[in-house]
């Protein structure tokens, strides 16, 4: 119907997925949480969305080994638009961009990062700012133009009934330019807000978006988290098969809270875990110069990025819940003949109370690979004795729990079948083997 409509308007839609990028779920860092709609009392302000707080941010995740970690999109949010536009086009605050867009574009560039913005498909931002309403073809022109990687488009004051024709329109004029930009939407999320019983189509979604929000906007606290991976679980029957049947195309569930008042290390933790195994872009927006080096650490974590970016670009899932424990597993690389590798994460729902001791066979959680798998924890502690340890499917897996923690694993398949029995523990405790 979508295509129908549009072919009578004579507009041929192009599958923006043929854009070929976000072949794996962006990185990056938005300026929303940092800044917002906040207003600016001079362009040195680096408390506020300005082009000097934006060149800081760049420097800042070049010199600590952000970029290098994989985090190179640069995502100016609602707020870096002036009042009005400059007849048909949309321009930069002149006093917050004293020199435009193109300058900007190009000193991210040359640190070897991308430039994101922000529009929204209605009239006007949250912001109350230039939307992007009867402008496709003149927005889409100007980010190219400007040298734009990625485009976020909200659609705070748009029509939820529209958007079946108006998101994939924008892709369409954003693919003309010829120039590849991440398509970012909101899409799903806001007819959902508009009516809890509209019947979003996943499947136009991924094939005219690299990247949608199926959940409302997450928040610096738990309850926000839980709900949005509530809402992954509620519907990944869906969300997961438009992600394997639409390469480059991947659910959206929100920035990261890391560094954000409000959420401990161990909740931020969490999220790491579970925005991986989904996947989920990994966006934070906390200033990295304002991170304790524990939460650089946890943003730069080389495995759990590694488990995000996975190269099989496999959709995971919630698997079970048990009590208070939700687990969550994805299949990804390396693999060996027809079994996986997995990625297993189980979340402590509790806020609050003492830690829970849990432990499950390897496979109770649908790791049946006879030869067995390396095991290892991502997030080890001074009680972790999980370092590529060698375990077959029977094998019990432990761990300790902190109320609003994670548990986070990965078990590689073993494709080196040369192997001894170090020892045997009583049959209800599995085997534990080593390589020789």
């Amino acid at each position: 119907m979508i295509q129908l409509i549009l072919f009578l308007a004579g507009i041929r839609v192009i599958n923006s997925l043929a854009n070929d990028v976000a072949q794996k779920p962006p990185m990056g860092w938005s300026s929303w949480h940092a800044y917002g709609c906040e207003s600016c009392t001079s362009i040195s302000d680096n408390q506020c969305l300005t082009e000097a707080s934006i060149k800081d941010v760049v420097n800042t995740m070049t010199d600590d080994g952000f970029t290098t970690a994989g985090y190179e999109f640069i995502i100016l949010d609602d707020g870096w638009q002036a009042d009005y536009r400059n007849g048909v086009h949309l321009q930069p605050n002149s006093q917050r961009f004293p020199t435009g867009m193109i300058d900007l574009a190009d000193f991210i560039h040359n640190k070897n990062m991308k430039l994101g913005l922000f529009s929204d498909l209605g009239p006007t931002s949250g912001c109350g700012l230039p939307g992007t309403a009867e402008h496709f073809k003149e927005d889409a022109d100007t980010f190219a133009h400007w040298g734009v990687d990625y485009v976020k488009m909200s659609g705070f004051t748009a029509n939820p009934y529209a958007m079946d024709v108006e998101y994939p329109l924008f892709g369409y004029y954003l693919h003309e330019t010829k120039r590849k930009m991440v398509y970012a939407t909101s899409w799903p999320v806001l007819q959902q807000s508009f009516d809890q019983y509209f019947r979003v189509n996943y499947w136009s979604v991924a094939t005219y978006c690299n990247t949608w929000r199926f959940a409302r906007d997450v928040l610096p606290n738990w309850n926000t988290l839980l709900n949005i991976m509530d809402t992954y679980a509620y519907l990944q029957s869906r969300l997961i098969v438009v992600v394997q049947e639409n390469k480059m195309a991947w659910n959206d569930a929100d920035l990261l809270v890391v560094g954000q008042n409000n959420v401990t290390l161990d909740q931020c933790r969490a999220q790491m875990a579970v925005w991986s195994i989904i996947p989920s872009p990994l966006i934070f927006s906390k200033h990295p110069r304002s991170l304790t080096a524990e939460q650089r650490a946890l943003l730069k974590n080389e495995a759990v990025i590694k488990v995000n970016q996975d190269d099989l670009g496999l959709p995971g899932e919630r698997f079970d819940q048990r009590s208070n424990i939700d687990i969550w597993r994805r299949r990804i690389a390396p693999t060996s003949n027809l079994s996986y590798s997995y990625a297993i994460a189980f979340v402590n729902t509790q806020e609050y109370g003492l830690p829970i001791e849990f432990t499950i066979p390897l496979h109770e959680l649908g790791l049946r690979h006879i030869p067995g798998y390396f095991v290892t924890d991502l997030f080890p502690s001074r009680t972790s004795f999980y370092s590529r340890t060698v375990m077959e499917p029977t094998a019990v897996l432990r761990m300790r729990i902190n109320p609003s923690g994670v548990a986070f694993f990965k078990a590689e398949v073993i494709v080196n079948q040369n192997i001894y029995y170090a020892f045997l523990p009583p049959p209800t405790e599995g085997i534990v083997r080593h390589l020789v």
